[in-house]
C-alpha cells in the first residue's frame, strides 16, 4: 500500500505542471515640476509667463514684447515624488534657438538653497552648477533648474517655448 501511494506522488510530481505567479515591484519614479519662476528685464511681464503641464513633466514659456535677443531666465523646482532615486538626464527646449541649462541640488528645501528664494537677474547663473546628468535625487528631494534663453530677434514678437524633462532611475 505504501509503495502504491509513493508511486502516485512520484507520478504527480513528474507529470503535473507547476504554476507560480510572481509579482516584483521595484518602486516608482516620478520627477515633477512643482514650482516655476520667470525673469526677464526687457519683456512685457503682464503677458509673459510659464505654464506647467498638469502632469508636471513639461512647461510652456510664453514671451511677449521682449527686446530682441534679450535674456530670459526660467527657473524650475523639480521634486522627486517617487520612491526611487532619480537623475535628471536631459532638458529639451523646443522653439528656442539658444539656451543654457544650469542644474543645482539636490535640496531638501529649495527656498533655503540660495539658488531659488529672492533671485534677481543679476544673480544668474549661480556657481555650483552640477550639470547633466544630475547627481542622484532621492525621494522627497528637489533639484533646481535655471534655463537661460534668448528672446526672438524681431521687436514685438511673441514666442512660445516648450521645456521637456527626461529622467532615469539612479543606480
Amino acid at each position: 500500500m505504501l509503495i502504491a501511494l509513493s508511486l502516485n506522488v512520484v507520478y504527480a510530481m513528474w507529470f503535473d505542471k507547476l504554476r507560480a505567479n510572481v509579482k516584483v515591484t521595484l518602486g516608482s519614479f516620478d520627477l515633477k515640476i512643482t514650482s516655476q519662476k520667470f525673469l526677464c528685464e526687457h519683456c512685457d511681464c503682464d503677458e509673459s509667463y510659464v505654464n506647467v503641464s498638469s502632469d508636471g513633466k513639461s512647461a510652456q514659456v510664453f514671451v511677449a514684447d521682449a527686446k530682441p535677443n534679450s535674456s530670459i531666465w526660467v527657473g524650475l523646482v523639480l521634486s522627486n515624488e517617487g520612491t526611487l532615486p532619480l537623475k535628471l538626464v536631459q532638458v529639451s527646449i523646443s522653439g528656442c534657438n539658444y539656451s543654457e541649462v544650469y542644474v543645482y541640488g539636490p535640496f531638501q528645501a529649495p527656498g533655503t538653497s540660495g539658488v531659488w528664494g529672492r533671485v534677481r537677474l543679476s544673480d544668474l547663473p549661480f556657481l555650483g552648477d552640477v550639470g547633466l546628468p544630475s547627481p542622484a535625487c532621492d525621494p522627497s528631494k528637489k533639484l533646481i533648474v535655471w534655463i537661460k534663453m534668448l528672446s526672438p530677434a524681431l521687436e514685438g514678437t511673441k514666442a512660445k517655448y516648450t521645456i521637456t524633462l527626461s529622467s532615469a532611475i539612479s543606480i
